[in-house]
């Protein structure tokens, strides 16, 4: 099976079709968590992240203009995310 083109996903996904966006989200799982749990070393901790990063994606997957690779926006996405995490964390404490 050829592996569909991320623009492709992308394109399907803004036009409202949820088995794009869950291929895109499948496919790069992983990568948002590695970068998540690089921030917060625990793995509940970097699944929550993922899990917002992939709402925020979904959220806002229409103002993605392609000026860069995709994985660099979920980089971005995932950077603060997962700062935001540690801030709310450590005000709780």
């Amino acid at each position: 099976m050829e592996k569909i083109p991320d623009m492709e996903l992308i394109d399907k996904a803004r036009a409202g079709d949820p088995v794009a966006f869950g291929n895109l989200a499948d496919r790069y799982y992983m990568t948002v968590y590695r970068y998540a749990f690089k921030w917060c070393r625990y793995r509940e901790d970097a699944e929550d992240i993922t899990q917002e990063v992939f709402i925020e994606v979904y959220n806002s997957i229409s103002h993605f203009r392609g000026d860069s690779k995709l994985s660099t926006w979920l980089y971005r996405i995932s950077v603060n995310k997962s700062l935001d995490f540690i801030r709310r964390k450590n005000r709780k404490k």
